[in-house]
């Protein structure tokens, strides 16, 4: 069974502190998978790097994705990445901004409509 979410050698560093280091997964179709460590692990930017909202596409094939770091939804970080590297999920905003404010609660929702989505090309 293929992977729903892949991520490969993902890193992320705040000045000069490496946050995630070359991080390799791939998530199956009904599969769960649990992130645990200690506070200032990474775990939160983690979930903030795989979670954002596709601002504009670029001619050239680029994206831009602003990832907002919850509770607060009007702060966050904006990267440009390459159209390959970035898959849509078609849920209202409404749904995606509550599941950003409380957390990853009601992620669920985002997975499954992913999972159709995927099921469907």
């Amino acid at each position: 069974m293929s992977a729903i979410i892949e991520i490969q050698k993902l890193t992320k560093v705040f000045g000069g502190v490496t946050a995630v280091s070359g991080l390799d997964c791939a998530i199956k179709r009904g599969e769960l998978l649990g992130v645990i460590g200690p506070n200032g692990s990474g775990k939160t930017t983690l979930v903030n790097l795989m979670t954002g909202f596709v601002t504009e596409e670029h001619p050239n094939g680029q994206c831009t994705v602003f990832v907002p770091t919850g509770p607060n939804v009007t702060t966050g970080f904006v990267f440009h990445l390459s159209r390959d590297n970035v898959y849509p999920v078609n849920v209202s905003a409404d749904q995606a901004i509550r599941t950003v404010i409380s957390c990853g609660v009601g992620s669920d929702k985002l997975i499954k409509a992913y999972s159709e989505q995927a099921s469907q090309t």
